[in-house]
């Protein structure tokens, strides 16, 4: 007999729903990268949006703005197309002033001291000029090495910016020479030694009588006048020719490395303070020696 059963049809199988990938989960970098995103597309079109965005940020002040205004700038060049020229500019700049920067100083109207007062009014400018030399490699081989740590893998500025770091390593020690080839405090301690001894002996001749005295003080008037005369008249040269020779190359080199602040400044201005406190004491050395004189009379 045929078998007449109908197979009955296979259990029916409930598909059961796989579970759903989550939401890729949002990190910090993720909120930080998308209002650094936002601050940059809306400052130039849209302050008060821009606005909004520094105060999701904390941003409250001029200060905080710019700061954010540098954190949203990628880049790690502003013009990657212009920085091998501007960075061989700024050290051929550094090369020239440091063959002229201190060389040729002379003064006038001194009569017989000028040969004394243009070699010290030299030696100031040339060192002044070292200085600069000094902080500005430094600043320069700071600003790569920041730089260079900021290129993602893969981006052509790091290349460029690893080999004017090297540049600026190779030549740091060329421009950091003492102006005298001798030990700074050497150098110093003689100039303190010099003038300690040269005032004990115009104390020694002041002690005699009141015109002793008077000359004494009109002595250490004229020194100290010529020193101080020798520092104003070696920073102004310094300054002069270093705004010359590098000045407009390490701003160019600035503006196309982009959001770095402001170029190394030269020390200058130190100078002409120190020799203001020079003059100041010389201008005191006629009244104290009148001072003496006629309290000891």
């Amino acid at each position: 007999m045929a078998d007449t059963r109908i197979d009955s049809p296979p259990p029916t199988q409930v598909a059961v729903p796989s579970e759903v990938a989550p939401e890729e989960k949002r990190i910090a970098f993720d909120e930080l990268d998308e209002k650094l995103e936002r601050f940059k597309a809306l400052r130039k079109v849209d302050s008060a949006e821009a606005d909004k965005v520094l105060d999701e940020l904390g941003a409250t002040g001029p200060v905080d703005r710019q700061i954010i205004t540098e954190l949203s700038g990628r880049r790690p060049l502003g013009r990657e197309d212009r920085f091998m020229q501007a960075h061989a500019l700024a050290m051929q700049a550094m090369e020239v002033l440091d063959r002229n920067g201190g060389k040729g100083v002379k003064v006038h109207k001194l009569g017989p001291l000028n040969p004394v007062v243009a070699f010290f009014a030299q030696f100031i400018a040339r060192y002044v000029v070292r200085s600069y030399q000094a902080s500005a490699i430094n600043a320069l081989k700071n600003l790569y090495t920041r730089r260079e740590a900021r290129c993602l893998p893969g981006d052509p500025s790091r290349l460029m910016l690893s080999k004017a770091r090297r540049d600026a390593e190779r030549t740091a020690p060329v421009y950091k020479k003492n102006p005298l080839g001798l030990p700074s405090f050497i150098v110093g301690g003689a100039a303190i030694s010099g003038l300690a001894s040269a005032l004990r002996n115009a104390g020694d001749f002041a002690g005699r009588t009141r015109v002793y005295t008077i000359l004494a003080g009109v002595l250490i008037f004229l020194v100290f006048l010529m020193l101080a005369w020798a520092v104003l008249r070696g920073a102004a040269v310094a300054r002069r020719r270093i705004e010359l020779t590098t000045k407009e190359p390490m701003r160019a080199l600035w503006d196309v490395v982009g959001r770095a602040g402001n170029p190394p400044k030269d020390p200058s201005v130190q100078f002409v303070i120190i020799a203001l406190v020079v003059l100041s004491v010389a201008w005191l050395a006629i009244p104290i020696a009148l001072i003496i004189t006629f309290a000891t009379g």
